[in-house]
């Protein structure tokens, strides 16, 4: 069902599928997911939950721990299969903003180490 939403979508905008994702990627930039090689990812994971807790309108602990702020978001999970954390940040159109979120959590990560 989804690929016929998808479909229409593309019927009705008369426009390339690939413009219109572009238009999302403008919209919410993404860092990717990150892969950071630790030895403890459980103690790096609550000390970054910790350090947001207090400025987090919300928290998701489906998948390791998301966290969510009033103009951006990250997930931060241990690799079930490696000794890595896996690190993903999203802003809400404002590319500068996610970008220096990802430097932080990184920085914040690497030292935690």
């Amino acid at each position: 069902i989804p690929w016929l939403l998808i479909l229409e979508m593309i019927s009705k905008e008369k426009m390339p599928l690939s413009h219109m994702i572009q238009k999302y990627r403008e919209k919410y930039p993404v860092s990717g997911e990150i892969n950071l090689k630790v030895s403890n990812s459980k103690t790096i994971i609550d000390s970054i939950k910790e350090y947001y807790l207090d400025d987090a309108l919300g928290v998701d602990e489906t998948d390791g721990v998301g966290m969510e702020f009033e103009k951006w978001r990250f997930n931060i999970r241990a690799s079930n299969t490696e000794p890595l954390i896996r690190l993903n940040v999203e802003s809400y159109n404002n590319e500068s903003l996610m970008n220096e979120k990802t430097r932080e959590l990184v920085d914040r990560i690497n030292n935690l180490d």
